[in-house]
Formats: C-alpha cells, sequence, structure tokens
C-alpha cells in the first residue's frame, strides 16, 4: 500500500511502491466497479445545520443532526424529501437502532442527557422521553451491539467521558470500566470499526477504547501534518481512516500509529469530510480549500489509495463547511454547517415536478409531470421502495430537460391512503435516477353489512349487530331512521331525517366504530308496536360517505321476564317487603361462588377420599363400625315441566343444579341431612309477540331443602346400593333483567316452598383398592366412598301463585360415608 509513517520513511521509495501500485492490483481478483458520482445533481437548505449523518437501518434514509434548532433531520432517498423533529437543545448525533419493530434514532443533548425520535416511513416523531448520562453536554454517540456509548464533556473541562446506555435495562454505565475517561481533550469525531470505539479529539490524537472494558490507548506517534476532522472504516473490515487538513491517513490499530497516505503534494489543502465509496473503490474527500470534493482510487481489498485525482465535483455556489459525507443506495449524501444537503450521482436525475390530484379516488386519472437531466427510458411504479419493487403502471422513453406527462388511472395497483408512485430512469449507465410522489387515496369506505338478522328489538328502543366494515380510515356509521319506507338507491348520499314522534336526538345517531369491530348500536328512545325502517352508511377520516346499507326495518315491543309473564309478585311465601330483600341478600352471598367455585369443591373432596395408596390392609378397617352420618356434592341437568313459563323465557336446555348435601346416619340404612344448592341461567326476555329481544335475563336460585334417605345396603362391602329419598325445600329465588336501552336493571325475587322426591343409587369405590379405603378411614374416619346418581322430582311453587319451578333433575357426584 502506499504510506507515509509517522516517523517519516523515503519519500523516493514510498513513490516508486506508489508507480508499481496499479500493476499489484491487477493481479488481484478483480470486481465491477459500480459507476462514480460526477457532479452535485440536487441541494436543499431546509434544516439549519447537517452534521452526523448516518443511513437509516432500512435503507431508505439518511438521519442527521440540527444542533442550531435542537432536531433531528431525516433525508427520504424515495421522494427526496425532507423532515425534522425537535429534540433537545444542542442535538449532537444520530444514532439508528432497531427496536422489535420499531426504529429509533438517538440523540445527545447539551444537558448531558439522551432522548430519541421514532423514525417510521421518513418520518420522525420525538417520544418525549430522555435518559440522564452526565452533568456535561454530549459530544457524540454511536450504537455497538446493542448499547449506546455517549460521549460527555466534564463540567470541570477535563478530558471527554465515556459512558454505556443499556436501553433493555434502562441502566447507565452498569458495566465495569465506565464512565472512562479518555487520554486527550477535545472532540471531533466517532466511529466504531465491530472490534473497538475509536475518537478522535483533534489533530492527531486518537484513542482507541475496548467496548467491553472501556480501557483506552491513544496514538503512539505523532502526525503533525493531520489536523484530524472526520474519522472512516470500512464497512466490512477493520480499516480505520482519519482525515483533515492537508492530510488522508490510516490508522494501524495493532501499533497503533498513523500512516500517511495523501498530502498537499497530491492537491489536499483544507479536507473537512471523508466518505469510502467501497462498491466503486473510490475515496471521496470534501476539501473547502479546494472547493470541491476530491475522488481518489480506493482499495479496499489490498487497504491502497491511488495519489492521482479520479475527478472533482465543485462545491455548490456559495456553499462549503462539509461535517459529514455517507453513501446511500448509490447516491453520496452530504450535509454542510449552513444545514445544506447535497445529493452527488452518476445517473440521471430525477425530479417529479407535479402531479394532480394530491388526493385520488378509485376511477381518477392522475396526471404525473416529471423532467430527467438524462435521456433514457423510464418507469412509473405505484408502492415500490426501489427500482424495481411495486407495480409497473406505466413505461417509455424521457427526453434530457424535456418535462413527460404520464396519465395514470387509479385502480386495483393504488391502496388506501398514501402511495409512493416511482418515476425510474435508465440512461444505460449502469446507474438509474428516481424520484417519487406521494398520492393520497382516499376512497369511500365500504357499505355497512347491514342485515334484517341484525335487527334486535327492545322495550322502546331497537339494536342493529353488524361488523364493521374494514376500511382503515373508518370513522362513524351514520344510522337512518324513518317511519316511512326508504330505498337506498333513492339516497346516492346522505339520508332520510327522522319523522317520527319520538325524541330522536340526530347526534345520537352517530357513532364512532373502529375497523372490522363487532358492533352493535342501539337506537332509542323508540315507540313500541311502531314499525321503523333503518339503514346505515359509514364516514371515513377525510368526510367521504359510503354506500348506503340495505334497508331493514325493526319494531320495538314491550318484553316480559318469566316472572312477570307467570303474574309473580316476589317476596317470602307470596308476601313481598323486606323478607324478601333479606333472602336476596342471602342468596347473593351464596351464588358469589358459582359454580366454577363448587366444582372444584367436589374434586377436593374426591381427592381426599381417594387418597394416595397407602400400606394399610382393608383388614384393618372394623367391618361393624357404625356410619355416624354422610355427605353427598352432585352436579346435573334439570328440566322443566312442558308449558312452564320459565322454558318460553330462558329455554328448554342448558339448566344445571349443584347440591351439597350432609347429615347423620343410623347405621348407613337410614339418613337426615340438610343441603343447599345453586341454579343459574341467562337468557333474554321474550316480546309482546313471544320472539326473543335482547334485553338480557337472570334467574337463579339457591335451593334448601331437608331429606330423609333409605338406603338398602344390606351386604358387607355391598358394591351397589340403591336408595329413596323424600323431603321439603325452600328455593329461594331472584329474577334480574335489563329494563331500558340504556342498561338499568330490574328484578324480582322470593321464595318458593315445595318437596321433593327420588331414587337412586351407590357404587362402592372402597372395593377398587381396599389399601386406600384403609388408609383413608385411619386418617380421615372416613368408612366407605361412593359415586352416587339420582333422579329427582321437585315440586316447587306449585302451592303459591306466580312462578312455577318444578322440575325433574338428574345429578351425579360423590357421596362418603364417615
Amino acid at each position: 500500500m502506499a504510506a507515509r509513517s509517522a516517523s517519516g520513511p523515503d519519500l523516493a521509495a514510498i513513490r516508486a511502491m506508489r508507480a508499481i501500485l496499479p500493476g499489484l492490483l491487477l493481479l488481484a481478483p478483480s470486481t465491477a466497479r459500480a459507476l462514480a458520482p460526477d457532479r452535485v445533481a440536487w441541494t436543499t437548505t431546509e434544516l439549519s445545520q447537517a452534521t452526523d449523518l448516518v443511513l437509516a437501518p432500512d435503507g431508505l434514509s439518511v438521519v442527521m443532526a440540527d444542533p442550531s434548532a435542537g432536531a433531528l433531520g431525516v433525508l427520504d432517498l424515495r421522494s427526496w424529501s425532507v423532515r425534522t423533529a425537535s429534540t433537545c437543545a444542542g442535538s449532537v448525533g444520530a444514532a439508528p437502532w432497531t427496536v422489535d419493530d420499531e426504529v429509533r434514532v438517538y440523540t445527545g443533548c447539551e444537558d448531558g442527557t439522551v432522548t430519541w425520535a421514532t423514525l417510521s416511513d421518513g418520518d420522525l416523531s420525538p417520544s418525549g422521553q430522555s435518559v440522564d448520562v452526565a452533568g456535561g453536554p454530549v459530544l457524540g454517540l454511536l450504537w455497538l451491539d446493542g448499547l449506546l456509548y455517549v460521549l460527555t464533556e466534564p463540567d470541570d473541562g477535563g478530558n471527554p467521558t465515556l459512558h454505556v446506555y443499556d436501553p433493555d435495562s434502562d441502566a447507565v454505565d452498569a458495566i465495569d470500566g465506565y464512565p472512562s475517561t479518555l487520554g486527550h481533550s477535545g472532540y471531533q469525531d466517532m466511529e466504531e470499526n465491530g472490534s473497538y470505539l475509536l475518537v478522535l479529539h483533534g489533530s492527531d490524537n486518537l484513542s482507541k477504547v475496548s467496548p467491553s472494558t472501556g480501557s483506552s490507548v491513544v496514538e503512539q506517534a505523532a502526525l503533525g501534518v493531520l489536523d484530524g476532522q472526520d474519522l472512516v472504516t470500512q464497512a466490512e473490515g477493520t480499516s480505520v481512516y482519519g482525515a483533515g487538513g492537508a492530510a488522508f491517513a490510516w490508522f494501524d490499530l495493532s501499533e497503533n500509529d498513523w500512516s500517511l497516505y495523501l498530502d498537499s503534494s497530491d492537491g489536499l489543502d483544507e479536507v473537512e469530510a471523508v466518505c469510502l465509496l467501497e462498491e466503486e473503490e473510490l475515496l471521496v474527500l470534501a476539501d473547502a480549500g479546494e472547493g470541491a470534493l476530491l475522488l481518489f482510487e480506493y482499495f479496499g481489498s489490498t487497504n491502497g489509495v491511488g495519489d492521482d485525482e479520479v475527478d472533482r465535483l465543485a462545491y455548490p455556489e456559495g456553499q462549503a463547511g462539509v461535517s459529514e459525507i455517507v453513501s446511500a443506495d448509490g447516491f453520496v449524501v452530504a450535509g454542510t454547517d449552513q444545514g445544506a444537503l447535497w445529493v452527488m450521482t452518476g445517473g440521471p436525475w430525477v425530479e417529479v415536478q407535479s402531479w394532480t390530484p394530491d388526493v385520488a379516488t378509485d376511477g381518477d386519472t392522475l396526471s404525473l409531470v416529471f423532467q430527467s437531466d438524462r435521456a433514457g427510458d423510464y418507469e412509473v411504479r405505484v408502492g415500490a421502495d426501489d427500482d424495481e419493487g411495486g407495480t409497473l403502471v406505466a413505461s417509455g422513453a424521457v427526453e434530457a430537460d424535456v418535462a413527460t406527462t404520464v396519465q395514470l388511472v387509479v385502480g386495483d395497483d393504488f391502496v388506501e391512503g398514501e402511495n409512493q408512485v416511482r418515476v425510474v430512469v435508465d440512461d444505460g449507465s449502469g446507474q438509474a435516477g428516481h424520484d417519487a410522489a406521494v398520492v393520497d387515496v382516499d376512497n369511500p369506505p365500504s357499505a355497512v353489512p347491514l342485515t334484517q338478522d341484525g335487527v334486535g328489538v327492545g322495550d322502546g328502543y331497537l339494536t342493529l349487530s353488524f361488523t364493521a366494515p374494514g376500511d382503515e380510515d373508518l370513522a362513524t356509521i351514520q344510522v337512518y331512521v324513518s317511519t316511512t319506507a326508504f330505498a337506498a338507491e333513492d339516497w346516492p348520499d346522505g339520508g332520510p331525517a327522522f319523522d317520527g314522534q319520538d325524541d330522536l336526538d340526530p347526534d345520537d345517531l352517530v357513532f364512532e366504530v373502529e375497523p372490522d369491530a363487532a358492533v352493535e348500536l342501539v337506537i332509542a328512545p323508540l315507540s313500541n308496536d311502531v314499525t321503523y325502517y333503518l339503514a346505515a352508511r359509514a364516514t371515513d377520516d377525510g368526510g367521504l360517505e359510503g354506500p348506503m346499507s340495505t334497508v331493514v326495518t325493526g319494531t320495538p315491543l314491550e318484553t316480559y321476564s318469566a316472572s312477570e309473564l307467570a303474574g309473580e309478585t316476589g317476596g317470602f311465601c307470596g308476601t313481598p317487603g323486606a323478607a324478601s330483600l333479606a333472602l336476596g341478600l342471602l342468596g347473593l352471598g351464596l351464588a358469589g361462588g358459582r359454580r366454577r367455585r363448587a366444582l372444584p369443591a367436589l374434586g377436593l373432596a374426591v381427592a381426599v377420599a381417594l387418597a394416595a395408596p397407602g400400606a394399610a390392609d382393608a383388614a384393618e378397617v372394623a367391618p361393624e363400625d357404625r356410619v355416624m352420618g354422610a355427605t353427598q356434592l352432585r352436579f346435573g341437568p334439570m328440566w322443566y315441566d312442558d308449558g312452564n313459563i320459565v322454558n318460553d323465557v330462558l329455554g328448554d336446555s342448558g339448566h344445571n343444579v349443584l347440591w351439597l348435601e350432609t347429615g347423620p346416619s343410623w347405621r348407613g340404612y337410614a339418613q337426615f341431612s340438610l343441603g343447599a344448592g345453586f341454579y343459574r341461567k341467562k337468557a333474554t326476555l321474550l316480546t309482546s309477540e313471544g320472539t326473543v329481544s335482547t334485553q338480557d335475563d337472570l334467574l337463579w336460585s339457591v335451593p334448601l331443602t331437608a331429606n330423609l334417605t333409605l338406603r338398602l345396603d344390606v351386604l358387607q362391602e355391598q358394591v351397589l346400593v340403591p336408595y329413596l329419598t323424600a323431603g321439603g325445600d325452600l328455593w329461594l329465588w331472584q329474577e334480574r333483567w335489563t329494563e331500558d336501552a340504556e342498561g338499568n336493571k330490574d328484578g324480582l325475587g322470593g321464595g318458593k316452598w315445595g318437596y321433593h322426591y327420588g331414587a337412586g343409587g351407590q357404587l362402592l369405590l372402597d372395593v377398587f383398592d381396599r389399601g386406600r379405603a384403609g388408609l383413608t378411614f385411619s386418617r380421615l374416619g372416613i368408612k366407605d366412598s361412593y359415586i352416587t346418581g339420582e333422579w329427582r322430582r321437585q315440586e316447587v311453587g306449585v302451592f303459591q301463585e306466580g312462578l312455577d319451578l318444578s322440575n325433574d333433575q338428574v345429578t351425579l357426584g360423590l357421596a362418603v360415608h364417615y
């Protein structure tokens, strides 16, 4: 490689080496060189400053800091638009980092904090959050291996201090060795090469930092000609270069020493910034003294630099102060201290000059006008982020510097919302140029899928149930109500005004909804027994109306609960009042556990009765031990009698009851027990026409029982024991229902006397594991355990007016004798 070391070797030898270097490079494997930039094709001055330029992770934009404005900026490489986001005073550094699907761009602040903005689709949104790193101003920052390294200036004016921030743990300097004070004062630039952090302090002063420990070393020899302004590293590799003044030099990481590559003898005067174009095999130096961007050959495979200028690109007139240069998607972007951005290219430069309309709908004709500074073939692509993506919608030839107009019909190739319409011009040179227009397509929302099946009836109101249209910009749904029949085709927009006698506020007929959401709209107040005609249409965020839905009809009707239809007055023994309230409160307390709590109790009882296998022998259980008592827990379905009004309102299926009964026993032949149960069924009220309404109805009961059970248990260790049972019952009950469109509740409750009789059988479990049975008796005093099943006939409420709760039951469960 051509180089002049810091100690100054024989210049004649260096020049001799340069003479033979091109020949040596011919021996290396060749690669096709990409097209070199040959001009500054476009400039913009939308920022106050443009420093610390970095290519975003998706490669579609370049982010940068704007310290003067306290902001971050972003250049969208698709449309060449510039946007900014205010961050903090003295904003320095732009460090993009992807967390999950979110791209954050971090920047440092003059108060020692770090903040960030979210980058999405070429736009920045400030987070409003910050992290305290140090007391002094932030000088620079960068990402390496998931950690943010932040260089700050100490309050005492000493050497810069390097900190590390872990966004996953939100911890600052949680790694041993940090904060780390560097060996030089001042700051110009900071880069990383995958193994080290390199901090250029100015002149030839450089610190090489180990990221894992924070330890640093400095350069070992002076290179006085280097007035360091900018650092650059290879995209893949270990080489690190510095530039500034009249010098471009390589830093030897193993020797911690500089080697001079280019100086004033090669035409350098006042270098401000440097960039490696590795694919193009070019080195770009921004030289303020020369007023130009100087291009030299760069050979990354051999770490060599040619000493003859390949080309020079003049600075735009009146502009200077280049702070950073980056390579981006075949283009070269430079930022200046005065806020200018320059874009350099070797291919065509394309500009979309106008497009109409800005906001289009399906079927509209989009008129797109563009121009290229070089002749070639063009393509127009919709939804493309690159020159070959999206959908090709037009193509042709373009003349240099002549405006070309393309007419496009907005159709299926466009999506709702913003569409990138990309114009690509290829002049055959090897690099295409492009620009893009962002066309907003705002189609009316889809029709509301309203059907007659989605109409629900209530007492003084109607409901409309459907799935909302899936349009992303869906905003509201407007419902139209009329007592006069109308047709959707008669209303291309809007809808009929309400013409009924009800106090129906038009504002109450506009509903905010989410796309694809399950929707139930309540239309109230309305009059019972009046037929209403209803339709709906959606409106999007832009105010566009969708087509009117199918017109449906609905008639509000008076509704009834089971107790109301039965003529029930409620109360205890038919007497309403305080007693009913007390029993209702007792029932509520018992119902709080509900079935999901009672069922685990059954499992617990089984587990206790059938405890883990033990060593006790069945002979240890004395067969003559008296049975002192028994407990049963059962669950199963119940059926009301045909014609019972409860079936009309709550349905004739889905009724289940849970029982827990316990009491003393005489030698297992006769048992007296007390018990309690739980029953709950939810449905809807019945309309005056006998149809289902949309008003919720809930009937629940806590039945109390006293039983006498006779068991035919005559054999020792009898496997199957039949039994008969009978007794009296008191069913504490309550029915609650939705009363109106606002969801207010009403209800009725009380107690119903009755009796029951039934028959069942018990299957002895002990015979399946006598060892377990013996252990259960010795530990818990349980003599026998059974699987029990019972049919029971309940006659409840037959001695009273009103609600009849008589039913048949079949329940299964577990019984234990002790």
